[in-house]
């Protein structure tokens, strides 16, 4: 057991533990949890049904002084995700807070896995292996989580930091070099609806029909609809649920390849 400082939610003589355990341990892969305890302020049961929501925040006295943005639980599960875990919590109000962390962990590999492969058609696009994806995201972390995400399923990943430079690396691509774009909507020196209208435009003969998918936080229905009317093929709110942007990704690749 770990002792650490006490921080944000946890008073001055209070207390931060931390433990870590294997759960399970097979020939190639392990399971971890670990355990992040404190004595602080705890939350209500109304806020623990939407703690992992963006944007969420607790609103009591004890909160009324620690500035945030309510985003850091929904990006570290999304993490643990990744990982092929999860997180957890239990927590009473004025009593404390006990946060539970799976992780997969692989710790030997196989190396005569052979390289993936390209897919030639439709019918065998079963997976994103061989995929090669062009992904438009200003905010470091997101970019990281997708990225990430992307590479673990086998695609090919070419992240850009905005909409120019989506449309700059696209340009100069070769024909059907890129299988899909994600591209997020609000980024600077030129926006997600923006690219893809020019991309759109252009006169090479892939523009027209690979597929543009929104990565975005705006969720409403005139939001889509933006989107839409920009030129891309479909739209997914934030926070990426990663079964989700592998089933799109496929789905709209697809759809291009039957429609050749």
């Amino acid at each position: 057991m770990l002792k650490l400082v006490p921080y944000k939610f946890t008073g001055e003589n209070g207390h931060v533990s931390l433990s870590i355990r294997r759960l399970s341990m097979d020939g190639e892969k392990m399971v971890v949890q670990i355990l992040v305890k404190d004595d602080g302020c705890g939350m209500s049961k109304g806020f623990l049904s939407v703690i992992f929501t963006p944007f969420s925040q607790e609103k009591n006295a004890n909160s009324a002084s620690v500035q945030g943005t309510g985003l850091g639980l929904a990006l570290a599960r999304e993490v643990a995700r990744l990982l092929g875990g999860d997180i957890t919590v239990e927590s009473e109000l004025g009593k404390g807070s006990t946060f539970t962390i799976t992780s997969v962990r692989e710790y030997r590999k196989n190396v005569s896995t052979p390289l993936p492969q390209k897919p030639a058609s439709s019918h065998v696009l079963s997976s994103l292996a061989g995929l090669s994806i062009l992904l438009a995201e200003d905010h470091p972390l997101n970019a990281m989580i997708c990225e990430r995400l992307l590479s673990k399923e086998g695609a090919i990943v070419k992240t850009v930091r905005d909409g120019r430079e989506a449309l700059e690396e696209f340009s100069i691509s070769p024909l059907h070099g890129y299988d899909v774009i994600l591209m997020d909507i609000r980024m600077p020196v030129m926006d997600g609806c923006e690219a893809t209208r020019a991309i759109r435009s252009l006169t090479r003969k892939d523009a027209s029909v690979i597929p543009i998918i929104a990565l975005t936080a705006n969720a409403f229905e005139e939001d889509r609809e933006a989107s839409k009317r920009a030129g891309m093929d479909a739209h997914l709110s934030k926070p990426i649920e990663p079964k989700l942007l592998c089933e799109m990704i496929l789905k709209c690749v697809a759809e291009k390849q039957d429609g050749k």
